[in-house]
């Protein structure tokens, strides 16, 4: 059988996939996403937020405002 998607199953605690059923009726309101969806959208929103914390980490930002120096007398 051919598998168009190189996808791999996992063993999930039921508590873990209640949650992950939950979140995709949550993280898109008005569409329920499927568990590996649900799973992929979160993966890229820490993808995209972790690389916006460090380019604000390395620019002296935090939350996107700039941090004043304090000179020294």
């Amino acid at each position: 059988m051919f598998d168009k998607y190189k996808s791999k199953s996992v063993t999930l605690r039921l508590t873990t996939h209640d949650n992950l059923y939950n979140l995709s009726k949550k993280v898109r309101p008005g569409d329920t996403l499927s568990i590996p969806r649900t799973i992929e959208y979160l993966k890229d929103f820490y993808d995209t937020n972790s690389s916006n914390s460090q380019s604000n980490a390395t620019k002296g930002n935090t939350n996107g405002i700039q941090k004043k120096e304090i000179s020294q007398s």
